[in-house]
């Protein structure tokens, strides 16, 4: 029996650091365009970094728990707060938007239960990302060429 035991530790143990939790990053929800390079479409055109200004550079973190093993996907929108961002700065784009995953560990207690428990098929898990970019705002050509009237009246 004792044996039995200790392989099924060894087992659920083995298992908790096979899986690793997966969390994906969408934005379904924002209105304006969003880049992960320096050019971005508005309708149907190529907005490039020479029709542009960066007003604002952003950088946000977010925490969750997600699980390892056989649980789907944790889907997360951050389509909220590229909007709200863009928003607050007067932006009509994101630009050179970075997101980076890390698995932030902890929680080995609780880890070591539930993938005890569940024969190493769910481990909750520590996961966050860094969401970073440029806020763009079109410009608009102030100095466009007006139509020559002719000389000033004398």
């Amino acid at each position: 029996m004792r044996r039995t035991l200790l392989a099924l530790l060894a087992v659920a143990v083995a298992a908790a650091g096979c899986a690793k939790a997966r969390i994906s990053l969408t934005a379904r929800n924002v209105q304006i365009p969003v880049s992960f390079s320096e050019g971005f479409f508005d309708g149907d055109a190529l907005v490039l970094r020479e029709r542009y200004e960066v007003v604002h550079h952003f950088q946000f973190e977010r925490d969750y728990v997600a699980f390892n093993g056989l649980m789907p996907t944790k889907q997360i929108e951050i389509g909220d707060e590229l909007q709200s961002v863009a928003a607050e700065h007067e932006g009509d784009a994101i630009v050179n938007l970075r997101v980076v995953g890390r698995d932030r560990g902890g929680w080995s207690l609780l880890t070591f239960f539930l993938t005890l428990c569940t024969g190493g098929l769910i481990a909750p898990t520590y996961v966050g990302a860094t969401v970073e970019g440029d806020v763009a705002r079109i410009l608009h050509d102030a100095a466009a060429p007006v139509a020559d009237a002719g000389p000033p009246p004398s």
